[in-house]
């Protein structure tokens, strides 16, 4: 199920919104939510998102939760590039995602890409915390793309064995 604003009627109207959420709605995308330029919170928990995207035109977004869905370490990467561009996001929920059990850095990397985000699911971020985060970016990014390797290299070998040991001859 996709999220969408087709309708010119809805899509003028929701355009003025400042508060949406679409949780257990098994999105599995976000789409023209960059027309909702006044929209300050948006709750897209409980779906099946899996990359961060669409948000460039939400310039008065300040709060996103994202609780709950299926971003991962693969993914992290270019979902945080894409939400350095919403400039007023002060507060993220990430929490419930697969991104957290896969790299233990994330915090850090997260706070590393968003330096206007005061609020990580629910925890503030300290100024300490920012500056560690800023003397260990080479690190963190490292790491995460070793993450994202080790990823790739599972996947495939999982994909080259079927775990099928049967074989038919004639």
């Amino acid at each position: 199920m996709l999220f969408r604003l087709t309708d010119q009627r809805v899509s003028l109207s929701l355009s003025l919104c400042v508060c949406v959420c679409v949780s257990y709605m098994i999105c599995t995308t976000l789409e023209n939510l960059n027309r909702l330029k006044y929209l300050r919170y948006l709750n897209v928990s409980l779906n099946n998102i899996t990359l961060i995207e669409n948000l460039d035109g939400c310039e008065s977004l300040e709060k996103l939760d994202l609780t709950g869905n299926f971003l991962d370490v693969t993914s992290i990467e270019p979902s945080m590039e894409n939400l350095s561009k919403c400039e007023r996001l002060r507060s993220l929920f990430l929490i419930g995602n697969p991104c957290w059990e896969e790299f233990e850095r994330l915090r850090e990397y997260v706070i590393g890409c968003l330096p206007g985000l005061a609020v990580l699911d629910g925890k503030e971020i300290t100024e300490e915390e920012r500056r560690e985060c800023a003397r260990e970016k080479d690190k963190i990014v490292e790491a995460l793309k070793a993450k994202i390797e080790e990823k790739k290299k599972k996947e495939e070998e999982a994909s080259g064995s079927t775990g099928c040991a049967w074989n038919a001859k004639t």
